[in-house]
Formats: structure tokens, C-alpha cells, sequence
């Protein structure tokens, strides 16, 4: 097991390498530079001469293998250089300030639409085929043809402008948390249901489950130990993925009710070329993502038995 894990930590180092190396080049292939689009926005042109001090200040007027070279050197440090948007502020000092905020929004998300997604497709998997499964799988079919940015803009319409209850925006406490969660759940719910079912359903129609029935085991003892449990792979499978999108942040979910997040600040710093901070965020959510599978894999190994990382000889 520890020579598996050590494996896939050093397999993580050669995909974060090649995802800065292809991230970098593709970045710098575009025409124009971060100050080229600050000067289009402010609907001025800068001085040339003023442009080339500051492209060689941070180094922009090396070649571009160069430049990667020094951020490779740098990165090996946790040294990810300023933001050209944000003056004065280091990359980690913002991934510092706004991920918190993203990462609490993903948390919530998780721990509302989990139980209740699993328990949809428990339910419907339990009476399959009956009014009660149709109903919710009517209502699923609703959630999936709802984008989430539109059922947020509904709750601030309801809750928020009509009723008054809650807050428009911000993160400052539970009323603030409300809305935002409740948006950003409608997808992960959708999954959690349909992968659900679909696993409890084939477990269900397994051999061990005829046998342990014909045992006379009770119904709960069968649905818990033989069929739950054995329908917690796929789930399982999903979930991990699941989550490492989450805690990265919803960029329409922390935009519509202003959450000081990372996604609602990269969306801008992508659209101004930011080149610091687009590199290092692709690397963050690499690495989040990577490390969330090796997590999702490891899990599996302490749910089913039969799960191995050692290989036979």
C-alpha cells in the first residue's frame, strides 16, 4: 500500500510538470500580453517605452522558455511570483485570502447534497418501478434541465428581493450560506440519485442477495450489509471527483452572491491574462484533483476487501 501511494505521489510530480509546461507555452502563444489587455480596458495606450519597462521589470521580455525556466526554479520554492492585475499581491497570498471562502462553499455543498442524494437513490432504488420512484425521477429530470445560476437568481428573487429573509450576497454567516448551498447543489444531488440507483439496482439483483434472503435474514440486514454496501463503489466513484470540483469553487455560484471566492477572482484574472495566476491555479486544481483520486482509490480498498494495490506474484 505505501509503495502504491509513494507511486502515484511521484506519478503526480510528471503531471504537474507537463500540465505547466503545456499551460505555459499555450498562455504565451496567445498575441498580446496582461498589460496590452489592462491598457485595451482602460481604453488608452500605454507608452512603448513605459510597456517595455514593465514587461522586462517581470521579466515578460525573455525569451519564453526562459521565463519558464526562472518560474520552474521559483515554483520548486512555492514562489509563484506576483499578480499582474492585483499589484502589490502575491499569488499565494491571494490562493490564501479566497480559497477559504470556496472551500467552505464546497464543504457545505457536500454535506447538504450527499445525504440527501444518497438518500434519493435509496429510496428510489427500494421502490423501483412504483409512484414513488417515478415521482422522483420527475423530479430529477427538473433539476437537470435547471441550470444552477438560474435557480440562484430564483432564490434571490424569492427569499432574498419578495420575502426579505435573507441576504443578497456575501459569506458572513449562516443566513448568507443558505442560497449559495442550496444552488450549487442541484447537481451534485442529480448524480449522487442516478449513480445510486443504478448501483443498488444491480446489486439487488445479485446471487448473494437471492441467497441471503433465502437465509432469512431481515430486510434491513440484507439491504445494509449486502446491498448497500456493495453499491458504494460507483458511488464512491463519483463522489471523490465530486468533491475535488467543489471545494475549487462554482464560478457562477460565488459570482451571482458576490462570495469573495478563488473561482468568481479567477474568472477575471483568465480574462486579463494574469499570467501567474492562470498557471498557478491550473497546477492547484491538478494537483486537488489528483491527490482527490488517489483518496477515491484508497477508499475503495476500505470497503471492499477484495480491493488489492499489492500486486501478486
Amino acid at each position: 500500500m505505501v509503495r502504491y501511494i509513494l507511486g502515484r505521489l511521484t506519478g503526480l510530480v510528471g503531471v504537474l510538470f507537463a500540465v505547466s509546461l503545456l499551460t505555459f507555452f499555450l498562455m504565451h502563444s496567445i498575441p498580446g500580453g496582461p498589460y496590452d489587455m489592462k491598457a485595451a480596458q482602460m481604453a488608452q495606450m500605454i507608452p512603448q517605452d513605459l510597456l517595455d519597462k514593465i514587461n522586462k521589470l517581470n521579466g515578460l521580455d525573455q525569451p519564453v522558455w526562459k521565463q519558464y525556466l526562472i518560474f520552474l526554479k521559483n515554483a520548486l520554492k512555492f514562489d509563484f511570483g506576483y499578480s499582474y492585475i492585483s499589484s502589490g499581491r502575491t499569488v499565494v497570498e491571494i490562493f490564501a485570502n479566497h480559497w477559504p471562502y470556496s472551500m467552505q462553499v464546497g464543504g457545505l455543498t457536500f454535506a447538504f447534497a450527499f445525504p440527501i442524494g444518497l438518500g434519493l437513490g435509496i429510496l428510489s432504488a427500494m421502490k423501483r418501478d412504483t409512484l414513488v420512484d417515478r415521482a422522483i425521477t420527475v423530479l430529477m429530470v427538473i433539476i437537470q434541465a435547471l441550470p444552477s445560476f438560474i435557480f440562484a437568481l430564483f432564490l434571490k428573487l424569492i427569499f432574498a428581493v419578495q420575502l426579505g429573509w435573507l441576504p443578497t450576497q456575501g459569506w458572513a454567516g449562516p443566513k448568507t450560506w443558505i442560497m449559495p448551498v442550496l444552488a450549487n447543489s442541484l447537481g451534485p444531488i442529480l448524480m449522487l440519485q442516478r449513480y445510486t440507483r443504478g448501483a443498488m439496482v444491480d446489486v439487488m439483483g445479485s446471487d448473494y442477495v437471492r441467497t441471503a434472503r433465502a437465509k432469512g435474514l431481515t430486510e434491513n440486514r440484507v439491504t445494509l450489509v449486502h446491498i448497500f454496501k456493495n453499491a458504494l463503489t460507483p458511488v464512491i466513484t463519483i463522489a471523490g471527483p465530486m468533491v475535488s470540483n467543489l471545494i475549487t469553487g462554482s464560478f457562477f455560484v460565488e459570482g451571482i452572491f458576490r462570495i469573495p471566492g478563488l473561482s468568481s477572482y479567477l474568472g477575471g484574472a483568465i480574462g486579463n491574462r494574469d499570467y501567474p495566476m492562470i498557471i498557478s491555479s491550473t497546477l492547484f486544481f491538478t494537483a486537488i484533483t489528483t491527490v482527490t483520486y488517489l483518496i477515491t482509490d484508497l477508499a475503495y480498498a476500505a470497503i471492499d476487501p477484495r480491493v488489492t494495490y499489492v500486486k501478486a506474484r
